[in-house]
């Protein structure tokens, strides 16, 4: 993936351990190193910045891990709005985020939502 900056993603140690501590289960200190890595990205960027979206959504994914789905969906939101504006409405990371929050959506039963979200990401 092409990346606008020099520093990807993966060469922020916080951001590399919050992936490897969600997959071990440790989610609070995978939640404490995303959110290190989410202040490192905005200062670098500001909040509208792809690698912000990204860690958000990385958030997201623990938060949901959590049983705080709830969050989990407003920070998926958060996500997709982000990844409009930076990228456009017709870019792969969008639809991405569409079938993630419908996907989502549906787990929390909220099916007219995940529909509506699928269909836009399949359309």
């Amino acid at each position: 993936v092409f990346m606008e900056t020099s520093i990807t993603q993966w060469q922020i140690p916080s951001a590399a351990l919050g992936g490897v501590l969600r997959l071990k289960w440790q989610l609070e200190e995978a939640m404490a190193k995303h959110e290190e890595a989410h202040a490192i990205f905005a200062r670098l960027h500001g909040e509208d910045h792809v690698d912000v979206a990204w860690v958000l959504g990385n958030m997201a994914n623990v938060l949901h891990d959590q049983g705080k789905g709830a969050e989990g969906l407003a920070m998926q939101e958060k996500v997709l709005d982000i990844k409009r504006r930076t990228l456009g409405s017709d870019h792969d990371g969008v639809v991405t985020s569409l079938l993630n929050l419908g996907a989502a959506y549906g787990e929390q039963g909220m099916l007219d939502d995940a529909l509506a979200r699928l269909e836009e990401g399949l359309g």
